[in-house]
């Protein structure tokens, strides 16, 4: 099971592309003093150095956390059928949060709500224990299905794949728990 401070770690990994895209957005700003691409590349990096920094180490820390998900271990077999495909919960939560961060303005009072939409949101999904929802497992091309007991289960195969496989063995399929609710599928080949 994850503990509480992986589920931050998975949380903040999570949101990945934001950290680049934000990057990006800080460097290429506008600066009315700047002649060239060059030296509005400077000014930008010399007026939000700090930001650019955080989110760099943000964005370094998440490359071995990304390295490290893929590789679990099983640690319980279930033989619950799946029902439905819930993957399209993970892009609606993750579309309202990259559009907040990139509308709202890079000044001081622009980050500040950025922090706080960022901690609340985690807050809220850490919670509710709805880790399901963090789009690191769409980035991993896993789909979020929901089981007959009401659990869900994040796995490589499709919907009737799974199911079929579940058929054939008798015993169960290999899963990973993340939480008491959300399995990880370790078959990823039919």
């Amino acid at each position: 099971m994850l503990t509480r401070f992986s589920k931050w770690v998975l949380y903040a990994v999570s949101y990945l592309p934001v950290y680049i895209l934000l990057i990006i957005r800080l460097l290429f700003s506008q600066q009315e003093n700047a002649d060239s691409l060059l030296q509005m590349l400077s000014l930008n990096y010399a007026c939000y150095s700090h930001i650019i920094i955080s989110l760099t180490i943000l964005f370094l820390l998440s490359i071995p956390v990304l390295w490290k998900f893929r590789r679990f271990t099983a640690n319980e077999r279930i033989r619950s059928r799946l029902v439905k495909n819930c993957t399209s919960e993970m892009a609606s939560f993750f579309i309202p949060f990259i559009l907040s961060l990139l509308t709202i303005g890079i000044d001081w009072y622009g980050w500040l709500i950025c922090v706080v939409i960022f901690l609340l949101s985690g807050c809220i999904i850490l919670q509710a224990d709805w880790v399901h929802i963090c789009p690191i497992f769409f980035y991993l091309n896993y789909r979020l299905y929901q089981a007959e007991d009401n659990s869900y289960v994040l796995s490589h195969l499709s919907l009737e794949q799974y199911n079929q496989l579940l058929l054939d063995n008798a015993d169960g399929i290999e899963v990973k728990a993340l939480t008491p609710k959300l399995y990880i599928s370790i078959k990823n080949q039919f």
